[in-house]
């Protein structure tokens, strides 16, 4: 049996953890992180993900990312700053 494009899990750019992201993300936007520290932060985490990820022995804490989802979980934890930041300090 053949395997379609986006057809593992972490595959799509959106999956269950993407609200998750979207909370760091409104988080960081509340404590009043500047923007390139909130991109940093974002994608620092993501490499933390990808240092305890799964590899091909089945063991690791988190499990395979695409690269569209991995840029996906930074964008939508940067939209999450955004909402929060303008929402809660005026400004972004």
């Amino acid at each position: 049996m053949t395997r379609t494009l986006l057809s593992r899990p972490g595959d799509p750019p959106f999956d269950r953890w993407t609200l998750v992201h979207i909370a760091s993300g409104v988080g960081l936007g509340l404590l009043g992180t500047p923007w390139w520290l909130a991109v940093a932060l974002l994608a620092v985490y993501e490499l933390f993900e990808a240092a305890l990820r799964r590899r091909r022995s089945g063991k690791g804490v988190f499990e395979h990312e695409s690269l569209a989802n991995i840029v996906a979980d930074i964008v939508v934890g940067l939209a999450g700053w955004a909402v929060a930041k303008w929402a809660w300090w005026g400004h972004l």
